[in-house]
């Protein structure tokens, strides 16, 4: 019990420190866009593999309802308890706890019950998320440019005119406008750490290539 104890409070620990030495590249990725991948692993285990605790959250799952909602709760909370209008039995809101873990270009991600009666990890891969995010930019690229046309039927499309077109595109993801052209138009986009480049035609078809 007592090495319980111990493993648990080096964890949360590691937990704290983690999130104050998060860094801003890995802050500002979208983790809830990739697929993951469930792994029989503990968080524990995980720690002990040299994984390292970046970010650590409360979440909700509300009765009846099939997705989680992240929230600013407090271990505390776990205990609270809902009545109905009627008095009766109090029901019991779920609060999940989700702690991502990173080591190399693999993100783990933890999710418990605070009551401790519920556990899984799975993972992914930085590359995966940032290709993810470069589609999405180059999508809304794409929706940028056809309100610029539509305004600007013969004039050429650059960079800025998407981003003043409504273009929201991470630091961290390039976009380049490769034929300014209505008709021919083409615009990429990639990933600082993705693996492939994405190109969007004139008619909104997107494809992609590694790098």
């Amino acid at each position: 019990m007592k090495r319980l104890l111990r493993l648990s409070a080096a964890v949360w620990c590691l937990i704290f420190v983690g999130s104050i030495l998060i860094s801003p590249a890995i802050a500002r990725f979208d983790w809830n866009i990739s697929p993951w991948v469930e792994e029989k692993t503990t968080l524990p285990t995980l720690i002990m593999e040299g994984y390292r605790v970046i970010s650590a959250s409360v979440f909700r799952n509300e009765p009846g309802e099939g997705s989680g909602q992240e929230i600013e709760a407090d271990a505390d909370e776990a205990a609270d308890q809902e009545t109905d209008e009627g008095g009766g039995p109090a029901v019991e809101t779920a609060l999940y706890e989700i702690i991502y873990l990173t080591k190399g270009g693999r993100l783990y991600r933890c999710i418990t019950l605070l009551n401790g009666s519920s556990h899984r990890c799975e993972y992914t891969t930085f590359a995966v998320i940032g290709d993810k995010m470069a589609e999405q930019a180059l999508e809304n690229a794409y929706e940028a440019s056809q309100i610029f046309f539509m305004y600007n039927p013969d004039a050429v499309v650059e960079l800025e005119d998407l981003l003043k077109n409504g273009l929201e595109k991470p630091e961290e993801v390039q976009i380049e406008v490769l034929n300014q052209n209505k008709r021919k138009l083409q615009i990429s986009a990639s990933h600082e750490r993705g693996s492939k480049i994405f190109f969007v035609n004139a008619t909104g078809v997107i494809s992609e290539a590694s790098k």
